[in-house]
């Protein structure tokens, strides 16, 4: 039995197929750039070169004019030579009969994202309808220009479409239509302009009852300018970003009353998950309707009979880092005048909301939003002229921004000084910290603040003068920061296990004589804490609010009297590499003939600088800690402790050395510039003396452990490489062999 099997060969490399407007012909084969001989040559209309086309074939087409109506029903790669308008050097689709027709209709798009259809650089106008939209396409360079439609679609699914350096301009409509049927999902916008459409730039209609949503919506790096209505409007929108956009002058017309730079009014489902940041709107919404005309507007529709019968939902609204000026009202929550129950959970944040003519912020819904830490025109916060509630729902405002400087004013949004501030007089001091964030700075105005206060953040606090507060709790992971004048805390100073708290010099905090500092085991205070005592009886105790130093006078004729006491405690050596963290300063209204007995007592984490616990000895200085003496005196090692008796006078700098070292003339000496600080990745360390060539680096944590040690080589220069550090606050000593520097850093990326 003989069998014969046919068997054919199919080619399935894709081809490249050539159209030329100006030295192609139909009759050509397409597969050459340029004729060569016979029928070997470019088409001359893109039609043509798509009639012969299979899936994964490229379609480059020369600059010139086409005009024609392209259909296009395979999965290609069609490339144009440039969007631009001149057809010298770019390709230009434009409609037979002006106003008329669809320029390039995509029925079938790619099918998945890592197989798409492409079209690029090509500039299509004139049309009804500029081009439709697919799945699976990527808009490349593209211009849609003075259609009706930019790029439409109707109805049906829709899937990973991509648009990226597309100029959407002067559509008599819309920029950008998607029909009430037609649902999205997976849709990116990147690096487009949007110019002089006359409805909107972008247009999304929903239908009733909803079939179809606007899901996992991205829009970035984008502009949109003087739209006409509006810059973008949507009835359906589900996990959405708007991100480092510009909106300006968009909704400018006179005769209509719903002008605005982005209109969010959905419809007829439930919605939620909207991002707006990092966004411009500016000079927008400000034709027609006072109520209406904003920078942009947020709904969930569920007014009146239509919508009442089909109501929309909103939830999860998160506006940060906007610049809203220039408008007619800056941001509107809900409808006008129709006490919509959503959008809910709204967080407005490090936001500039100012120099809008009308109100900065206006609530039209019966659910509170959130408007922390944003910047409203003033160094006192917002007041009536910014913020209008006119539905029952609250606008809370606890902290605002004291400064308006944009620090990065060339790119679009907001980039803030992370300083705020509250009033004291409508919020407490717990109220303000639970809503300011890591890494700012958080004035505290002149007060009494009662009760407890307790936080775990990383958090810089600046207060006014005479600021009290009651109970001061640093809970972990907490790093608190007092800078300037310093705080009276008149009931407790607690810090819980590894919390971490540094008072920057030239604050202080100062404890009442009711008050306490209460420290977990391995940690302390940081900086300088000042208590006051009046020593006037003999034999007693005081213990100087458990800074840890305790004084008893055994004379009952010549008392300290009125004694002050500052704790200096730094997380590293300060005076002397072998000394421990803790250095008490006495100051007694009476310094002779006392016969007093002084603790001084410290703990395990303080030992990281100590080579032997057994060697430390009390000393004393009464030159502010250039000459130091030791101190007769007991150590207890069990219980972490000094005692020195028959003392006739206690005034001076007291701490423990290391007798291993040298405990006379040493001196603070502060020869190192460091920078930039905060830090990202590297530091360079600057030695302000002349021929230094070599220092030994330590960078500590803030609790004083020991992170690194490295021996760095240069010429007064030094880099220091930070990238194995997280964010947070360090201390960095610099020793050149004969000096020791101490400096504050932050790493903050």
């Amino acid at each position: 039995m003989v069998v014969c099997l046919a068997i054919s060969f199919i080619n399935t490399e894709a081809a490249t197929i050539y159209v030329n407007a100006g030295t192609g012909n139909d009759t050509y084969n397409g597969f050459h750039s340029t004729w060569t001989s016979g029928t070997n040559g470019p088409k001359n209309t893109i039609q043509a070169a798509v009639s012969i086309a299979n899936n994964f074939d490229t379609i480059i087409i020369a600059a010139g004019l086409y005009k024609e109506q392209v259909v296009i029903d395979s999965q290609l790669v069609v490339m144009g030579a440039g969007s631009g308008a001149d057809t010298l050097f770019n390709t230009v689709l434009q409609a037979p009969v002006t106003g008329s027709g669809t320029g390039i209709s995509i029925t079938n798009g790619g099918t998945s994202d890592t197989s798409r259809f492409i079209i690029s650089d090509i500039h299509v106008r004139d049309f009804s309808t500029g081009l439709t939209f697919a799945s699976y396409v990527t808009f490349d360079n593209v211009a849609a220009v003075n259609n009706y439609y930019g790029i439409h679609k109707g109805s049906g699914m829709l899937k990973g479409i991509h648009q990226i350096n597309n100029n959407i301009s002067q559509n008599s409509h819309a920029g950008i239509f998607i029909g009430h049927s037609a649902d999205v999902d997976g849709w990116i916008i990147d690096s487009c302009i949007f110019i002089e459409n006359y409805h909107s730039g972008i247009y999304v209609f929903c239908d009733n009852p909803s079939t179809a949503n606007c899901r996992n919506f991205t829009i970035r790096n984008s502009e949109f300018r003087k739209n006409v209505q509006k810059g973008m409007y949507f009835e359906k929108l589900q996990d959405a970003l708007f991100e480092n956009l510009i909106i300006d002058s968009c909704g400018h017309n006179p005769a209509y009353n719903f002008n605005t730079g982005l209109d969010i009014n959905l419809k007829y489902n439930d919605y939620s998950n909207i991002v707006i940041r990092n966004c411009d709107f500016i000079n927008s919404g400000i034709g027609g309707s006072d109520a209406f005309g904003c920078g942009f507007i947020v709904k969930g529709r569920d007014d009146g009979a239509i919508y009442g019968a089909n109501p929309a939902t909103l939830d999860s609204v998160s506006i940060e880092n906007i610049f809203v000026t220039g408008c007619r009202n800056g941001i509107i929550l809900g409808e006008p005048g129709a006490g919509n129950n959503t959008p809910t959970n709204v967080n407005i944040e490090f936001s500039y909301i100012s120099g809008n003519i009308l109100k900065g912020l206006v609530s039209e819904i019966i659910s509170d939003a959130e408007a922390h830490n944003n910047w409203w025109g003033s160094t006192t916060g917002p007041d009536t002229s910014d913020i209008s509630m006119k539905s029952s729902g609250t606008i809370n405002n606890i902290t605002f921004l004291t400064s308006g400087i944009d620090i990065m004013p060339s790119i679009p949004g907001f980039q803030l000084n992370k300083t705020a501030s509250f009033k004291p007089i409508i919020n407490t001091l717990q109220q303000a910290i639970d809503v300011v964030h890591d890494s700012f700075t958080l004035i505290v105005p002149t007060g009494y603040y009662s009760g407890s206060t307790e936080t775990g953040k990383l958090l810089t606090l600046l207060p006014w003068t005479n600021v009290i507060i009651d109970t001061l709790v640093a809970l972990y992971p907490a790093n608190l920061t007092i800078i300037d004048t310093g705080i009276t805390i008149n009931g407790m100073l607690e810090l819980k296990p590894q919390a971490f708290f540094i008072v920057e010099y030239p604050a202080e905090i100062l404890l009442t004589t009711a008050s306490l500092l209460k420290e977990a085991p391995g940690t302390r205070v940081l900086g300088n804490i000042h208590s006051t005592m009046n020593i006037d009886t003999a034999w007693k105790q005081y213990d100087f609010n458990g800074t840890g130093l305790y004084l008893t006078s055994e004379n009952t004729l010549s008392l300290p009297g009125i004694t002050n006491i500052i704790r200096r405690t730094y997380p590293v050596p300060h005076y002397s590499p072998e000394h421990l963290p803790r250095v008490f300063e006495i100051d007694a209204q009476n310094n002779q003939n006392l016969n007093t007995r002084l603790i001084f007592t410290y703990d395990t984490s303080e030992l990281d600088s100590i080579m032997y616990e057994t060697a430390l000895v009390l000393s004393r200085s009464s030159d502010n800690g250039n000459t130091w003496y030791q101190s007769t005196s007991w150590h207890d090692i069990a219980g972490k402790q000094f005692q020195s008796w028959l003392l006739d006078s206690i005034n001076g700098l007291w701490t423990a050395f290391d007798s291993y070292s040298s405990v006379d003339e040493l001196s603070e000496k502060n020869f190192t510039i460091i920078y930039p600080n905060p830090a990202q990745s590297s530091l360079t360390i600057l030695i302000n003396k002349p021929d230094v060539t070599r220092i030994n680096v330590d960078l500590y944590s803030i609790s004083g452990r020991l992170l690194m040690e490295q021996n760095i080589s240069g010429d007064n220069m030094f880099n220091l490489d930070l990238t194995p550090f997280s964010n947070g606050v360090y201390l960095l000593k610099v020793y050149d062999g004969k000096d020791v520097s101490v400096e504050r850093l932050v790493i903050q990326r």
